[in-house]
């Protein structure tokens, strides 16, 4: 099941261009260049999500192996926690992030919005701090 084609294009339905995949030679030497990035009109609009490497990766260790959950510590915009709920769709996909800005807030939002309205309800996105909020967290939202 590959997954980059249906992740790019939740983002792109939405007004984001993605950048993800390149070589960091090419890139400057910019050690973080696979990694993906969404861009709203030229302006960056998260942190680094799992590079396309990391995605194909995943795909492959899924036809072999489905966790019961996962958490995710970081969400920024979502890239990580939708491609986890693609990828692996039995498991139940936690994701937090602390939110210290309305931006990082939008982006928890977002998460949510996406997931319900492509059908990921294996994923839920909320706020919270690491190492502090985990096991509340956890407790709250993760299944016994």
């Amino acid at each position: 099941m590959a997954v980059l084609g249906r992740l790019c294009a939740f983002y792109e339905q939405r007004g984001f261009e993605v950048s993800t995949g390149f070589n960091p030679t090419h890139v400057y030497g910019e050690p973080v260049a696979p990694f993906t990035y969404l861009f709203k009109e030229g302006e960056a609009w998260n942190a680094a999500g799992i590079a396309v490497q990391e995605l194909y990766f995943l795909e492959t260790l899924a036809q072999d192996w489905q966790p019961a959950n996962i958490l995710i510590i970081g969400n920024s915009f979502g890239w990580s926690a939708l491609a986890m709920a693609l990828i692996f769709p039995r498991a139940r996909v936690l994701a937090i992030d602390c939110c210290e800005t309305e931006d990082m807030l939008e982006g928890l939002r977002m998460t949510n919005k996406i997931a319900g309205e492509e059908g990921l309800s294996n994923l839920l996105a909320v706020q919270g701090t690491s190492p502090q909020d985990v096991e509340r967290v956890a407790r709250d939202h993760a299944p016994v």
